[in-house]
């Protein structure tokens, strides 16, 4: 018996999708390129593994623009919850750049977590920087 599998790797792969088939809402998104999963298990790893040695890593990763949003959004997520005041200046930087695709949810994150916790609102005062004179 001869078994012959023949595969395609797209130039652009597209994400994996699960949605709720009640209603249509998305409930999972898989990327679809094999380095960015690597990396998003990765990332996730070393957050589980409390690795705060990481968020230099992490940080540099959630501003890379080259990499996918939810690998980016990840490394965000990992860094907040390792290092908060880190987690709000990287918010910061991301919420700052023009054209940046991820920059008005990083914004909007912002504000939500300013507004819910009153330490966190002085973690991004601290985080800003200080005017030149």
């Amino acid at each position: 018996m001869l078994l012959l599998q023949l595969t395609r790797i797209p130039a652009k792969p597209m994400p994996s999708r699960e949605y709720l088939l009640s209603d249509g809402t998305l409930i999972h998104q898989v990327s679809a390129n094999k380095r960015s999963s690597q990396h998003f298990m990765a990332v996730d790893v070393l957050g589980a593994m409390e690795r705060r040695d990481a968020v230099p890593v992490m940080q540099e990763l959630a501003l890379s623009m080259g990499d996918d949003a939810d690998l980016r959004w990840e490394a965000v997520r990992q860094t907040l919850a390792l290092d908060a005041a880190e987690g709000m200046a990287l918010l910061g930087r991301l919420s700052g750049r023009q054209h940046d695709p991820i920059a008005q949810p990083a914004a909007s994150l912002k504000q939500t977590l300013i507004a819910a916790n009153a330490r966190l609102a002085d973690l991004a005062k601290e985080a800003e920087p200080c005017p030149v004179s």
